[in-house]
């Protein structure tokens, strides 16, 4: 999978358009466009704005691994897992609490 390829699977996994993605990062329609077609890849700065944007790392978007992903205390991790197994209105209602 190439990183365009991870970069569309972020965009449908997020609902994210081609218009709210370019307009997000100020990037040009065109290189978008140009991307999807396979003409050109995203340059060094898109792949960082991206990044941000999808809260993924550079690393990911480029090879598909994780090579420098961040500590998570085992306890940490635990919460994490048990918040993701939950069904989706309890996670808007821990969410919420959170804001």
């Amino acid at each position: 999978m190439s990183s365009v390829d991870r970069v569309l699977q972020l965009m449908k996994q997020n609902g994210t358009s081609g218009t709210a993605l370019t307009t997000s990062l100020g990037l040009s329609s065109s290189s978008v466009s140009e991307w999807k077609k396979g003409k050109i890849k995203p340059s060094a700065d898109a792949i960082v704005k991206l990044s941000v944007f999808f809260d993924v790392s550079t690393d990911w978007l480029l090879t598909g691994s994780e090579r420098n992903a961040p500590y998570i205390p085992p306890e940490d991790f635990e919460l994490l897992a048990r918040f993701r197994a939950l069904p989706p209105a309890k996670r808007k209602a821990i969410e919420a609490l959170l804001e």
